[in-house]
């Protein structure tokens, strides 16, 4: 997985004119032409179903801020709306 994160990171970073890479700490970045930070690497967050649970209570439990519902939606959408199985991976946006 971190090496497709690395790579997402590259092209993305090429994509801007930059080039992947933050001077000190080696964690993946993607600068702009100017040298800005333009593009952080997104970490995702995977939550394995347990029983009794639902989305809402997924995206509820998740620590996000604001209205659960887009949230919500994007994972149902993800589900092709199909029902939670316990011990089924999501990634949380």
């Amino acid at each position: 997985m971190a090496v497709l994160v690395a790579a997402t990171a590259a092209v993305v970073g090429l994509a801007l004119g930059g080039m992947p890479s933050r001077p000190g700490d080696g964690s993946p970045a993607v600068t702009g032409p100017t040298g800005d930070l333009a593009v952080q690497t997104a970490v995702a967050h995977v939550h394995i179903v347990q029983p009794g649970e639902s989305l809402w209570s997924i995206v509820r439990s998740s620590g996000a801020s604001g209205d659960p519902r887009p949230v919500v939606d994007h994972l149902e959408a993800e589900l092709d709306h199909q029902s939670l199985q316990v011990g089924q991976r999501l990634v949380l946006p």
